[in-house]
């Protein structure tokens, strides 16, 4: 169940953050570098990791 909400929820939100990060300058490859320090890690990266750490013992035991 969590993992069914973490997808269908969590997806659409924050699908593709990055597509209207805008930075300052044009130099090419701001743009990533800009959003990495703005934003590490993803939510929806975050909530899977977190999710499949909390999923992975009851799977394995």
């Amino acid at each position: 169940l969590r993992m069914l909400v973490v997808v269908l929820a969590g997806s659409p939100i924050y699908e593709d953050e990055q597509e209207r990060f805008i930075c300052n300058t044009l130099q090419p490859g701001c743009a990533n570098v800009c959003y990495d320090l703005f934003s590490p890690v993803s939510p929806l990266r975050f909530w899977l990791v977190q999710s499949l750490a909390l999923l992975l013992p009851s799977v394995v035991f």
